[in-house]
């Protein structure tokens, strides 16, 4: 199954309800979350594959470390 291009505008970081449960809103909390922790965000192209069937639920758990 193939989906369509996500655009994340990085200047718009609050929450979106109508996106709730979706990858956009997943992509907008992690950027949210690193510009609060004190990163400095800009836009980046991502090609993202999973095995993970459409409609399941799953934890994702990211941790950021300074390098």
């Amino acid at each position: 199954m193939l989906f369509s291009m996500i655009v994340i505008d990085l200047n718009e970081l609050e929450k979106k309800e109508e996106e709730l449960g979706t990858t956009a809103a997943l992509i907008r909390g992690v950027a949210a979350g690193m510009e609060a922790g004190g990163w400095q965000i800009g836009g980046f192209l991502a090609y993202v594959t999973s095995d993970v069937p459409m409609g399941q639920a799953c934890l994702l758990q990211l941790h950021l470390k300074a390098l």
